[in-house]
């Protein structure tokens, strides 16, 4: 998490910067149940994945401090464990987690990959390392550059600064990974 906060007090031109936690768990509400990705994250992974609510709310920067057991759910596992009844104000347990469910992703259909992006339940990350996870780490960070900022040059910075912080020498490998999505769709749309 230090890394995650170093990035945002030293890189210039970030829209978000998202730390992130992901698990396959059984998700259940009422006689319900589904194995979902779960996501721990918080309010700068919707803004990184330019992801909008269909219905309720964000996380409160309180419940992302103080790790409150609440979550956004993807249209698939509202469909799935709701139907036709509102998922807001709605109980789910997420492994062994009740969590209030306070939003409802927008519908994003399927990945570049074939993945439902709609079957995913989020929650602040603090629950889920506490109470998921297990650990205080982060997986991945998940970085958006302001319109007109290169990400070349983010990508560049980013590892300058993760390399200095690691301790990292000249002709050592690094111990992390820096990938430009933008370089990674235009593989993949060149491709198929």
């Amino acid at each position: 998490i230090r890394d995650v906060e170093a990035i945002r007090d030293q890189i210039g031109g970030l829209r978000a910067v998202a730390p992130i936690n992901q698990s396959s768990q059984t998700v259940i509400s009422g006689g319900q149940s589904r194995q979902s990705s779960i996501i721990g994250s918080g309010a700068d992974y919707l803004v990184a994945q330019d992801w909008t609510l269909a219905d309720g709310r964000g996380f409160l920067a309180s419940e992302e401090r103080g790790g409150q057991a609440v979550c956004l759910v993807g249209e698939t596992v509202r469909l799935r464990l709701f139907g036709s009844t509102p998922a807001v104000g709605q109980t789910i347990r997420v492994g062994n987690v009740a969590c209030e469910v306070i939003g409802v992703l927008a519908k994003k259909g399927q990945s570049g990959m074939g993945n439902d992006q709609d079957d995913v339940v989020m929650m602040p990350l603090k629950v889920f390392q506490r109470r998921i996870g297990g650990s205080t780490d982060v997986s991945s960070i998940m970085l958006s550059a302001e319109n007109g900022v290169s990400t070349a040059k983010v990508q560049a910075d980013v590892e300058r600064l993760l390399r200095e912080r690691r301790k990292i020498v000249a002709g050592r490998d690094d111990d992390f990974t820096v990938n430009d999505m933008t370089q990674m769709a235009a593989t993949l749309t060149g491709t198929t």
